[in-house]
């Protein structure tokens, strides 16, 4: 059972399908389930898809799981997918989608994994020896799938996934929504803002400086970036200041650029430092995308504290279950609280994010890997190597062989400890 798993191709397939069963009345809208035929964001709960769709195909199929269909022979369980069968389809496929681990192939999921058509309560009667535990336990990570609907962890059988995590060391990470469209959104406001202050300074450089062609400008573009660049990294937690910083950095930044572009025209030379201006844009740029996967990453830890009530407070459809799963759990239930609690503060829940927390560490986004600052530092190891001069070669060096070695050391590491190591960049 822990190999009846699926692949990204398989979601990706199953988002058309249901696209389709929709489109010819196989899956329609009911009292338990009245969503909206033309959405494409949530779609129909998955209670809905799997009477409408799964059982009545995997029952033409032999009564086999949907996974096992798809995939004959099995594959290997790479990732654990714990969600609550309330959410909407595609909004479960999405998330998935979007927060997929590179290298990553196969992710067990209890709905296409178990057969649908038969009868599986003498499988999961023993919780430990339940297809899950042992999905679970052949997996590297297990992903939460937070929903609009209810916390997931409202639900027993997902606080056990959770305390088996915990119990084997596994690490754990929520899924987000795709932030594609609101990227494109940014990118294009990037590009109106920086083109507006390139001309702004272009046509006022003049004013701003009486003898531009004798003024050394070499400053602004070395001092103006990281001064900025430093002052946002404050305001990383505040959306809507940082936000904003990141709009006054790439005004000024290409405001600047603006002002070399006229004195380079007036005078038929400039300072080729002003490059760096143009390069330090990308760290601001790459600072919104960070903004905007933070809030998203808001959102769902707020769905996933949404009705949780702690692990005696979890409910089940099967009383036993229940009854079972608390057995087992039995003393260890504030373990899994505090690591539920670690997951919905840093967005990860690792052995050493768990350490941390006992010592009482401020663990908000300490999970989140911020590409701005990983820009950050690959610019200011760059902009050293260019700043040296020929009595400082010892340090070119230095640098030269100490960003590949980091960014290997990097790449090596384990998810949480890539996301220090950019905040330490």
């Amino acid at each position: 059972p822990e190999c009846w798993c699926i692949t990204k191709q398989d979601l990706v397939f199953l988002r058309g399908e249901i696209i389709a069963a929709i489109g010819d009345g196989r899956i329609k809208p009911t009292d338990r389930d009245p969503f909206d035929p033309n959405d494409r964001t949530i779609g129909p709960c998955m209670y809905n898809v799997v009477e409408s769709y799964i059982k009545p195909l995997t029952a033409e199929a032999g009564g086999m799981s949907w996974a096992l269909m798809r995939h004959p022979d099995g594959i290997k369980c790479d990732m654990f997918l714990t969600h609550c069968w309330a959410e909407g389809a595609f909004e479960l496929i999405d998330k998935v989608l979007w927060s997929w681990p590179v290298g990553a192939n196969g992710a067990w999921c209890c709905i296409f994994a178990n057969p649908q058509n038969l009868d599986i309560s003498e499988l999961i009667k023993n919780p430990r020896d339940s297809p899950f535990a042992k999905a679970l336990r052949e997996s590297s990570t297990l992903m939460v799938v937070p929903t609009q609907a209810t916390s997931i962890y409202s639900r027993i059988w997902c606080i056990y996934e959770a305390f088996l995590a915990v119990d084997v060391g596994k690490a754990v990470f929520t899924a987000a929504s795709p932030i594609t469209n609101q990227v494109l959104h940014s990118a294009l406001m990037a590009f109106i803002i920086s083109l507006v202050s390139m001309l702004l300074g272009s046509l006022l450089g003049n004013r701003m400086f009486e003898d531009i062609c004798g003024t050394h400008l070499s400053d602004f573009a070395t001092h103006l970036p990281l001064m900025l660049a430093i002052t946002s990294f404050w305001v990383t937690r505040r959306p809507c200041i940082s936000a904003c910083f990141n709009v006054i950095g790439t005004s000024a930044i290409m405001f600047f650029t603006g002002v070399f572009i006229r004195k380079l025209i007036d005078c038929g030379h400039g300072d080729s430092k002003f490059a760096w201006m143009v390069a330090s844009c990308l760290y601001f740029f790459t600072n919104e995308i960070d903004r905007l996967r933070s809030a998203g990453r808001h959102d769902e830890a707020e769905r996933l504290r949404r009705g949780y009530v702690g692990v005696n407070g979890a409910v089940s459809s099967v009383a036993e279950d229940k009854l079972h799963i608390l057995q087992e759990i039995g003393k260890r239930d504030v373990a899994v609280d505090k690591s539920i609690e670690v997951l919905t503060e840093s967005g990860m829940s690792t052995r050493c994010l768990r350490q941390a927390a006992e010592r009482g560490a401020d663990l908000r986004q300490a999970g989140e890997l911020r590409w701005g600052l990983v820009m950050l530092g690959v610019l200011s190891y760059s902009l050293t190597m260019y700043m040296c001069d020929s009595n400082m070669a010892g340090w070119q060096i230095f640098d030269a062989v100490a960003l590949p070695g980091l960014c290997f050391i990097w790449i090596r590491a384990h998810c949480d400890h890539k996301a220090f190591m950019a905040t330490m960049s």
